[in-house]
């Protein structure tokens, strides 16, 4: 993802005054922009996954307890 920085920066320091180049540029920030938050939006339902995982297996772990006291 930093790639795509790092392109869209030299893009921008070559497009300055040159229309074509700066919509060029304003796309390809489009899209790592896009890309990043799809990358953040699959991260965030991971985590949520993981979360629902650990407090089921904390409910499960505080019934067994319950079970053998």
């Amino acid at each position: 993802m930093n790639n795509g920085l790092h392109f869209a920066d030299c893009l921008t320091r070559n497009a300055t005054g040159r229309p074509e180049r700066e919509r060029l540029v304003r796309e390809e920030a489009a899209k790592v922009i896009l890309e990043q938050y799809e990358e953040i939006v699959r991260l965030e339902a991971i985590v949520d996954k993981l979360e629902k995982t650990a407090e089921a297996a904390e409910q499960a772990k505080e019934k067994q307890t319950a079970r053998t006291v």
